[in-house]
Order: C-alpha cells, then structure tokens, then sequence
C-alpha cells in the first residue's frame, strides 16, 4: 500500500460504497454484519453476488448497472486499482456496488 497508507485509509472513508473493516473484525470471530449485509450494508434483502478482483471496476459498474435488483460486493487487494473502481461507481451513481479493499485469500 506504500509508505502514505494512512492517507489512503482516510481516503477510502470518503467512498460511500466501500467497507474497510477493522483486521479484529474479520479474523477470529464472525463479523457483525454476519448474516445482515444486505440489509444493513445495501438497505435491502436483494440477493448479493461476490466479485473477487474486481480491478478498475469496469465489469463490475457495467453487470450493476444492468442488474438494479442485485447486489454487488467487489473485493481487491491493491488499492490504489479499488480506489479507481470506487470513483467509477460514485460517478455512476449506484447504490448496489460496495467494494472492499482486502486480500481474497486471507
């Protein structure tokens, strides 16, 4: 992530459409959204579809974009990409495209 992570950190909070949970939250014990994230994260119940390395966005903004009643959660590893992703889906105005910016392996 470099040496101006923190930075980076504050920036992603400016991004309504992305998740940056704590390390505690997600390993060793269920995270509080187990089980609500359609609810809690989306505001609805629509079904929510999982895209590992979701790169720059463009597939991700595109599938959303023809599918308003799904749910799209976009994980990738190297911000500054998701970062991209997360400026593609504010400019596009969706509200069904969340992204997290994590290691899909870990």
């Amino acid at each position: 992530m470099g040496k101006d992570k923190l930075r980076k950190f504050r920036e992603n909070e400016t991004f309504r459409c992305m998740i940056q949970p704590a390390t505690s939250e997600v390993l060793g014990c269920d995270h509080p959204m187990k089980g609500k994230w359609g609810h809690i994260f989306f505001g609805n119940d629509n079904p929510i579809v999982l895209e590992l390395g979701c790169g720059k966005g463009d597939f991700i903004v595109g599938t959303a974009e023809k599918n308003p009643d799904v749910n799209f959660l976009a994980i990738e590893r190297v911000h500054d990409v998701l970062v991209m992703a997360a400026e593609k889906i504010k400019a596009s105005g969706l509200t069904n495209v969340k992204v997290c910016c994590c290691d899909a392996k870990e």
